[in-house]
């Protein structure tokens, strides 16, 4: 298994539909050119129709899950390998 898939696996082994709804938001709006993703919490909360108070629980354990880096506030690099499974994704559906 190559280390994209064992990325992605670790990220979300843990989850639940909540943390499955953020980051299915963060990685349809990464930019893929380099790997940024940005949004601030009330954005999140706000886009994915969670609170708030749990979008500020989520980022951090996505950033622990090694998801994802934060840059400054609300600029976070998404893990390289990940970026890469969705890279790869899109070009199967052009």
């Amino acid at each position: 298994m190559n280390d994209g898939f064992i990325a992605l696996f670790s990220v979300l082994r843990s989850f639940n539909n909540k943390h499955i709804e953020v980051f299915c938001y963060i990685m349809e709006h990464v930019n893929l050119s380099n790997n940024l993703f940005i949004g601030s919490y009330e954005k999140i909360a706000r886009e994915t129709g969670i609170s708030k108070k749990t979008a500020c629980r989520i980022i951090p354990k996505l950033i622990k899950a090694d998801f994802m880096v934060k840059v400054q506030n609300g600029v976070y690099r998404i893990n390289p390998f990940i970026v890469n499974l969705s890279k790869k994704g899109k070009e199967k559906d052009d």
